[in-house]
Parts: C-alpha cells; sequence; structure tokens
C-alpha cells in the first residue's frame, strides 16, 4: 500500500517513481508497471534495460564505487528514477544511502 501512494505522489512530480514500484508485480494488472508502460508504447524491454536503466541506473551506481571508492547502500525503494514521456530515464537519485 505505501509503494502504491509513494506511485501516485511522484508521478504527479515530474515522472519520478521509485525502482521497487517500477519492478514490482501490481496485483491489480500482474505485471510489473515497467512492462506495463514499455508495452504501451511498443517498446522492447531488452533494448529499453540495456540503453536505459544499465546505462542510467546501474552504471553511476558502479562508476561511483570504481572511481571514488564510494559505496551507496541504496535498496530498490530508495533508487528514484526520473523519466520523459517516451520513458528515456533523465536522472536516477538514490537517497537514504549509508
Amino acid at each position: 500500500m505505501v509503494c502504491r501512494l509513494e506511485f501516485e505522489i511522484y508521478q504527479l512530480k515530474n515522472n519520478v517513481i521509485s525502482l521497487a514500484v517500477l519492478t514490482q508485480d501490481l496485483p491489480n494488472i500482474g505485471m510489473a508497471l515497467i512492462k506495463k508502460k514499455l508495452s504501451a508504447k511498443n517498446v522492447p524491454i531488452n533494448k529499453w534495460y540495456q540503453s536505459n536503466f544499465l546505462k542510467k541506473v546501474i552504471n553511476p551506481f558502479i562508476e561511483l564505487q570504481y572511481n571514488n571508492g564510494i559505496l551507496l547502500g541504496a535498496h530498490q525503494q530508495n533508487i528514484l528514477v526520473e523519466f520523459d514521456n517516451q520513458l528515456n530515464i533523465l536522472h536516477t537519485h538514490y537517497r537514504d544511502w549509508e
């Protein structure tokens, strides 16, 4: 329930959503939210994953550790991704890391 509420709040603010909400199967549709959104726009999930998710979410996370020795402990609920209308990831925000 909390994730659903968070999604509704962030969706109203520049298409920002937590990674947990994005990848979790939603009970009312039986699939992950990102899969539903990509399917609606006829975007292949594998192409989106490689061109957007890995480059904009995972690579910065790894590069920060490799280049600067900074290790973030953010879980999926603390990684926020911001999209444009074509579902391209514009920014990744890491919060609550130690």
